[in-house]
């Protein structure tokens, strides 16, 4: 009888192990905090002056996560906190804009204490035009035995 229940004893341990949903109801088991992004503090924000250049705001801030390709001039500061004692998750951004090399504007979930914003920046909108391009490999493959695209 008791060879019988080791097996099931042995494989249930097992398959509880990798279940992490299982964890999270186990009162005794620690969970870490989890940051994910740029530590952002309110500090840090205070530091900024307009008129500052990218390298004294990289100084301040650190790489931003995102410099994103279609806006030279924002760079996206994003922090994503994960209480590890099951309290709801928290994300917080920040967004600096510049305009020739130098800060003019911050905005998102901090504002700093010190500055104001010096002019609005406009979004833009560019129209790229369609490129016509030659068949593909695959086209002009199908093209020689007579297959048509669909």
């Amino acid at each position: 009888m008791r060879k019988v229940l080791v097996i099931p004893v042995y494989l249930a341990i097992l398959w509880l192990t990798g279940c992490t949903s299982i964890s999270e109801w186990i009162p005794w088991v620690y969970r870490i905090d989890i940051d994910q992004g740029n530590i952002i503090t309110q500090p840090m924000i205070n530091q900024l002056q307009p008129g500052m250049n990218e390298r004294q705001v990289r100084f301040i801030m650190g790489t931003p996560l995102l410099i994103d390709t279609f806006h030279d001039n924002r760079w996206n500061y994003l922090l994503r906190e994960k209480p590890g004692d099951g309290a709801p998750t928290t994300q917080k951004k920040l967004f600096l804009y510049f305009k020739d090399g130098a800060l003019v504007k911050v905005t998102g979930d901090f504002r700093p204490n010190n500055i104001q914003d010096l002019e609005p920046i406009q979004d833009t909108t560019v129209i790229v035009p369609k490129i016509n391009r030659e068949k593909t490999l695959s086209q002009k493959i199908k093209s020689w035995f007579g297959i048509q695209e669909t």
